[in-house]
């Protein structure tokens, strides 16, 4: 039974145009539907359990028949670079992303941040600096 809307697995490492695991087919598609993002670096070698148990869940959440093949851990991670080449993808619209990842960025090095917008239609930014954390994994927790 399909509770969830899935329209594509989009693993990533460090390079952000890894080819897609899963896209819906074009009749299965939905405009409000789920990218989900799976990050594929090396990090991500050590919850290699954790990581199929994700998989598995999705699978059933939304009605595949098996689970899509996705590359095995390898390298950087480029997670902030993946996420904004999908979100200011045209074909984004208002689909939500999951996304499945040990969380460290180590590649970008962006840190300015929408977050949203103003009252006024102005981007509302987030500016992180490394100097105002005390330690390296803060402040990637932070971005």
């Amino acid at each position: 039974m399909q509770i969830m809307k899935l329209n594509s697995l989009e693993p990533f490492n460090g390079n952000i145009n890894l080819p897609a695991s899963y896209t819906a087919p074009p009749d299965k598609c939905h405009p409000k539907g789920k990218v989900c993002v799976l990050d594929r670096s090396g990090s991500m070698g050590s919850q290699e359990g954790e990581f199929k148990l994700t998989l598995s869940t999705i699978k059933a959440l939304s009605g595949l028949d098996s689970i899509p093949p996705v590359p095995k851990p390898t390298g950087s991670t480029n997670l902030i670079g993946k996420i904004k080449k999908i979100v200011e993808s045209p074909d984004f619209g208002e689909q939500e992303l999951i996304i499945v990842t040990d969380g460290l960025d180590n590649q970008h090095t962006i840190n300015a941040f929408q977050v949203g917008v103003t009252e006024s239609g102005e981007p509302r930014m987030v500016h992180i600096k490394k100097e105002n954390y005390p330690s390296h994994d803060e402040y990637m927790r932070a971005r």
